[in-house]
C-alpha cells in the first residue's frame, strides 16, 4: 500500500491533479504495478482561507469489486467520523468457502462442458505491440432495442450478449461459442459486505440461448 501527501499550489486545477494521480497506478504488459491500492491525500486552499483535502484511492480491480467500492467509502467515512473503524468480514475469512465451492464445482463444469470443442480466435500476424486498445462509437435507439428485447422476451444485456456471440461466431466459423460472463459471487451467508474480488465466472453457451434472436 502507498501513502501520498500532496498539496495544490494555486495555479493547478483540482481536477487535472486528480487524474494524474488516478494515473499513477499502472499495469505493464507483462503483467507489474507500482502498487495494488495507493490512498493520495491533496490539500487546498479555499479563496476563504479554509484548508480543504481531498482523498483520491487508487486499486487494481484484482482487489475489488463493484459492491466493494461503496462499502470500502462507507467504512472510510464512518472510520473518519466516529474514528472507531467497524470490524467488517474479511476476504480470507470467505476464501476457504471460496476454494471449497470451486473444488465441488470442478465435476459439475466437467459434466456441462462434455462434448463442447473450443474454437479460438484466429491469431492475426501484425507488427503492432501485443495489447493495443481500440474503439467506436455508433448510435442506437434505446426504445428499438428495448422493444426488440421485450419481443424476444430477454433483457437488454442478453441482446448485447448475443451480438457478440454473432461477432465471435463469425470469426471462428462456429454457431455453438462459448465465453464468460462475470457476475456475482456473494453468496456466502454473513459475507455480503467483504471487500474484496467477491465474482464469479459463468460460461454462457450461445448456440441454444440465442439461436432464435438473430435468425
Amino acid at each position: 500500500m502507498i501513502w501520498i501527501e500532496a498539496f495544490l499550489h494555486p495555479e493547478e486545477s483540482l481536477e487535472v491533479k486528480l487524474e494524474t494521480i488516478s494515473k499513477s497506478m499502472s499495469v505493464s504488459e507483462h503483467g507489474t504495478l507500482t502498487s495494488p491500492l495507493a490512498f493520495h491525500l491533496v490539500e487546498h486552499q479555499e479563496d476563504t482561507g479554509i484548508n480543504k483535502y481531498s482523498l483520491a484511492i487508487a486499486m487494481h480491480h484484482a482487489i475489488y469489486d463493484g459492491v466493494s467500492v461503496a462499502a470500502l467509502l462507507d467504512e472510510l467515512q464512518r472510520a473518519y467520523r466516529t474514528h472507531q473503524p467497524t470490524r467488517l468480514p474479511q476476504f480470507y475469512d470467505v476464501l476457504p468457502f471460496i476454494l471449497q465451492e470451486e473444488r465441488q464445482g470442478v465435476s459439475f463444469w466437467v459434466q456441462y462442458l462434455q462434448g463442447f470443442h473450443p474454437a479460438p480466435l484466429p491469431l492475426v500476424e501484425s507488427a503492432q505491440p501485443s495489447s493495443v486498445i481500440s474503439s467506436r462509437r455508433f448510435k442506437l435507439d434505446h426504445h428499438v432495442l428495448k422493444r426488440a428485447a421485450s419481443d424476444a422476451g430477454v433483457t437488454l444485456q442478453c441482446l448485447g450478449q448475443a451480438a457478440w456471440s454473432k461477432v465471435i461466431s463469425s470469426k471462428v466459423s462456429v454457431r455453438d461459442i462459448m465465453f464468460g460472463h462475470v457476475v456475482s459471487g456473494r453468496s456466502f451467508p454473513g459475507y455480503e459486505d467483504v471487500i474484496g474480488p467477491m465474482l464469479v465466472c459463468l460460461q454462457v453457451s450461445a448456440g441454444d440461448i440465442y439461436a432464435d434472436l438473430f435468425m
